[in-house]
């Protein structure tokens, strides 16, 4: 005959089933914290909660909660290395659309000191003017510009004044090199169907000629020293990057045999061509090449070097290092000069944006680069 329990067995047993949840309950809190993945060190409290909650085990090991703890650690871990990777994501993101901006602030036609760093307005019309180049006598200035609707190539004397429109093709042109004589103007050019090419186009204006068309990834062009050749530079997407010569006269081609292992992996831009050598940015860093033999060197290994360009004996190119400070900071915002080996760097100015597309007059004294309007002095 079974007896109704004792009111302090009853007790006992309730008192027992409290103490059995007590775990279980901070296990529960532990698994409910991991969850707010959206509060900072969400994984990490569960994991302390997890912690106190096995300790209160080894006390007691009378009673349950494995499982609920096993799930709180998982759950902790998993949130802890989630909120970490979600830091990462958003500073890339926070710094690529704060790149964004950059790119979009207005920018205007500037010339710049070698020797003090100190600017002058040259010309500040859409607010987009970018991607200067000196004529070989050092008198004007040719740039792109959108100002008439679309990006167009123009023209302006160094002193400043009315600028003269060159292209008026339905694309955008950007990127343009004076050739030797000062008669022609190489760009690259984007058509309304976003396809590549490379033309060439009398300094005065008019009828533009397209030596390549529809080729993908093309990134620079120069002229050779004589004016009869030039020099492209392309990293298309998902293929090889490329060096190539083209001959103005005869429409031949050769592309440059580079002996390095990864050169057609690595990103080319921004070619020179000066005297006996082609200098391009490849993988962001220096590398100068014979035009004849492929044979390359790289004077600076390691060194962040963007839009090489070489005049009065001298190298000058944009940088993420400050030869003040030692450092490499963010993008390449420092305008740079040194010897043709990179040595004795020196720093001729840092702006707010960086700084892709620069020219230097023939003298070497002054350089063109567009910068954020209305800056003025060293």
């Amino acid at each position: 005959m079974s007896s109704k329990p004792s009111r302090r067995d009853r007790l006992g047993s309730n008192a027992a089933e409290g103490r059995r949840a007590r775990p279980s309950g901070l296990a529960i809190a532990a698994v409910v914290v991991g969850l707010l993945l959206c509060v900072p060190g969400a994984g990490l409290l569960a994991l302390l909660l997890a912690y106190l909650a096995h300790r209160t085990l080894l006390r007691h090991p009378e009673l349950s909660g494995e499982g609920w703890i096993a799930a709180a650690v998982a759950l902790g871990l998993l949130t802890t290395l989630g909120q970490i990777l979600a830091f990462f994501v958003w500073a890339t993101t926070t710094e690529f659309f704060s790149t964004l901006a950059e790119a979009t602030e207005d920018v205007a036609l500037y010339e710049v000191a070698v020797d003090s760093g100190r600017r002058r307005l040259v010309f500040d019309g859409a607010g987009e003017e970018r991607c200067p180049a000196y004529t070989p006598d050092g008198r004007q200035i040719v740039f792109a510009s959108p100002q008439a609707g679309t990006w167009d190539l123009w023209r302006v004397p160094r002193e400043g004044g009315a600028a003269q429109r060159i292209t008026t093709l339905p694309g955008q042109e950007h990127r343009p090199r004076v050739s030797p004589d000062g008669r022609q103007v190489a760009f690259l050019y984007q058509g309304p169907d976003l396809a590549y090419g490379i033309g060439v186009v009398p300094l005065e204006g008019g009828e533009a000629r397209f030596l390549l068309q529809k080729v993908e990834g093309l990134t620079g062009v120069d002229f050779s020293p004589d004016g009869t050749r030039l020099v492209v530079t392309a990293s298309p997407p998902g293929r090889d990057a490329w060096t190539r010569i083209y001959d103005l006269e005869t429409g031949g081609r050769r592309t440059l045999k580079i002996q390095e292992d990864d050169w057609e992996d690595l990103p080319q831009t921004d070619p020179d061509w000066s005297e006996d050598r082609i200098r391009v940015s490849a993988g962001h860093t220096l590398v100068e090449i014979d035009p004849e033999t492929g044979a390359t060197h790289r004077p600076m290994p390691g060194r962040v070097v963007h839009t090489p360009r070489v005049a009065a004996g001298r190298l000058f190119f944009s940088s993420n290092f400050d030869p003040e400070t030692g450092r490499e900071e963010g993008t390449w915002r420092h305008l740079l000069v040194g010897t043709l080996e990179g040595r004795g760097l020196r720093r001729i100015l840092s702006t707010e944006i960086p700084l892709s597309c620069i020219d230097v007059a023939p003298d070497g004294t002054h350089l063109a680069a567009g910068l954020p309007s209305g800056e003025a002095g060293p």
